[in-house]
């Protein structure tokens, strides 16, 4: 047998009703179980509200406008449908903000081969810009690190990685 929040709401007042009515039974009995019928119902309130708060609509969006993709996240067509593409982290446009440089370049004495001890030539370098929030200021670190290769056996090597100092956004 199930009883929905409407019966026992029903049931409850039924209960008040009939209690009232009756002449055999003592006033303090009586208020007992019109305390106790009361808790029900209260309880009964607190749960229907627990059930919308956890099963309930979460938000107050309006399904009936379709939504638009927007013009910066490109579709991808997909066998009966198109998905759009997966972007990571917060996309900032940082180009207006100022910017400090800070150059990771390997030793003097480290710029040789480790196979032939040949010296090395600068063929490019890696950059990764920091996002810096300071309180009222906003700023770019961007970290260059100088890439090498050795001419005659064609390795390669650069300034070791740098340990994040900052959580990604």
């Amino acid at each position: 047998m199930t009883l929905d929040s409407v019966n026992i709401k029903e049931l409850i007042q039924k209960a008040l009703l009939s209690l009232e009515q009756e002449a055999h039974i003592s006033s303090s009995f009586k208020a007992l179980i019109t305390v106790l019928l009361n808790l029900m119902q209260l309880l009964l309130e607190e749960l229907q509200l627990n059930r919308q708060r956890r099963f309930g609509k979460k938000t107050e969006v309006d399904t009936s406008e379709p939504i638009e993709p927007k013009p910066d996240n490109p579709l991808i067509p997909v066998a009966a449908h198109t998905r759009a593409t997966k972007t990571r982290g917060r996309k900032i446009d940082t180009q207006a903000l100022p910017r400090f440089k800070v150059y990771h370049d390997l030793e003097a004495g480290k710029q040789q081969c480790p196979c032939c001890a040949q010296a090395l030539d600068t063929m490019g370098f890696d950059s990764a810009e920091q996002l810096e929030i300071i309180p009222k200021r906003l700023y770019v670190i961007e970290h260059i690190r100088y890439k090498y290769s050795c001419r005659k056996c064609q390795k390669s090597l650069r300034h070791p990685n740098l340990k994040r100092l900052c959580l990604r956004l």
